[in-house]
């Protein structure tokens, strides 16, 4: 479904995989969908498709990087593709005994990240190179870089995981979260992360990077949180959980 930004109906709603859409980005005037089913598919506005692929195994997660579109699936598995034709150009399997867990992407650098059940962080290159990173105290629930690439952050059970990938150095941050941090997205005009957390918890969050304290809080959704999403100018935040219900904000908005 398509929404204008403080319509209550969508703008348009159409039937794209067969199971959950797992994914879902712009790319300039159209748009990607991944799908439980394994298909990537890339959509106009109007809902009509203009080229697909079946990769033969369920995307988890999706991010697109210029004309790359990055996908980490439930082999474990993560790939590139060119588009709009879907031309495989990277097939890494990076995670075992499950899918894969999380995934960023740097725009600036072409840097990906990718972590799974394994427990296992990869940072992979402009040119495809995988590197193991320090393995945090438990899963890495959700991954987003810095803008540039050289330090990337991870969401846990109740703590954030920071690599400064220049240096080497890693550390775990304690946050005001009781739940598994689901999302996380570094905003770099507010340099805070943008954060929802699930299970226990349904708090949206922005975090200091530096030491994991709360800057600013809104509104929890009814019950576990599912994902946040900044816009790009940073002016609106959008936010859902298993309630089904989409909250967005407007954070020039006095208050929270």
């Amino acid at each position: 479904a398509i929404w204008k930004v403080g319509a209550a109906q969508p703008e348009r709603v159409w039937h794209a995989h067969d199971g959950f859409v797992l994914g879902l980005e712009f790319v300039g005037d159209n748009l990607v969908s991944a799908g439980q089913d394994g298909k990537l598919i890339l959509w106009n506005r109007d809902a009509i498709r203009q080229s697909s692929v079946d990769t033969g195994s369920g995307v988890w997660h999706l991010a697109v990087s210029g004309e790359r579109v990055i996908t980490g699936h439930y082999d474990g598995s993560v790939r590139a593709w060119r588009i709009p034709e879907f031309t495989e150009v990277l097939h890494l399997d990076l995670h075992e005994g499950g899918p894969v867990a999380a995934l960023a992407v740097d725009e600036a650098s072409g840097r990906i990240a990718s972590s799974g059940n394994d427990g296992r962080v990869f940072l992979i290159g402009a040119h495809g190179s995988p590197r193991e990173l320090a393995r945090p105290p438990g899963d890495a629930l959700s991954l987003s870089f810095e803008p540039g690439g050289e330090v990337l952050y991870g969401g846990g059970w109740l703590d954030v995981f920071v690599w400064d990938l220049g240096t080497g150095r890693f550390e775990t941050l304690a946050t005001p979260h009781w739940g598994a941090i689901a999302t996380l997205q570094y905003l770099p005009g507010e340099r805070v992360l943008a954060s929802i957390s699930r299970v226990n918890d349904s708090s949206v969050l922005f975090l200091d990077p530096a030491t994991g304290a709360t800057v600013r809080h809104f509104v929890r959704q009814s019950i576990c949180g599912t994902s946040v999403r900044v816009s790009p100018n940073e002016r609106y935040m959008a936010a859902t959980g298993d309630d089904g219900v989409v909250r967005v904000w407007d954070l020039a908005a006095v208050g929270d």
